[in-house]
């Protein structure tokens, strides 16, 4: 039911190596050897995570995210190709237009967190277009938090670009609007 549930709200293909679930202290299940994949856009390799639905849902026969916990995850995420789309006439860039298609991209992760939470420790994220890497950020820990229509997630971590980065985002899945906060210190000469 787990997986059914998930891919209803995931476009890509979830896979594992096993599923163990345990009713002790609380509901849950751990997943060794897994991942998610969307094609050409985004990849998700772990060895272990852990799964804890929400509890008063669960007895009422629903499914809902209370916790997700990924350690250390490999995740690739594939930019679009520099040439591969031309230009989308249309009112130009602002501020505001920005926060919005930055709001309507995350908010497929809000849907999924619901009013949950998802913790990531040592992860490392790659992006990359065209097949070369553009940025990486190692010994990521990310915690993404749901309430009130409100999707905040906190990222900090190095980068091949800095020593230290702390990010601070909050989206609100109602009007679709996002702000965010990035402190950085240390430029790298590291260059790809």
């Amino acid at each position: 039911k787990i997986i059914e549930a998930f891919s209803k709200t995931l476009p890509g293909q979830i896979h594992f190596a096993s599923l163990n679930p345990a009713l002790l202290p609380s509901p849950h299940v751990i997943i060794d050897r897994g991942g998610y994949s969307e094609p050409g856009k985004l990849n998700l390799q772990f060895n272990r995570g852990q799964f804890r639905p929400s509890f008063w849902p669960l007895l009422a026969g629903r499914l809902e995210l209370d916790t997700l916990e990924i350690d250390r995850p490999e995740i690739s995420i594939f930019l679009p190709s520099s040439g591969s789309t031309p230009p989308v006439p249309g009112p130009p860039l602002t501020h505001e237009t920005v926060k919005k298609h930055i709001g309507s991209l995350l908010s497929g992760a809000a849907d999924l967190v619901g009013r949950g939470r998802i913790h990531i420790e040592e992860g490392r994220l790659t992006l990359s277009r065209d097949d070369r890497i553009h940025l990486q950020l190692y010994q990521v820990d990310l915690q993404a938090v749901g309430f009130d229509q409100v999707l905040q997630i906190d990222l900090n971590g190095t980068s091949t670009l800095v020593q230290q980065m702390d990010l601070r985002c909050r989206i609100n899945t109602a009007s679709l609007d996002a702000s965010a906060d990035l402190h950085a210190k240390g430029l790298t000469a590291e260059q790809f």
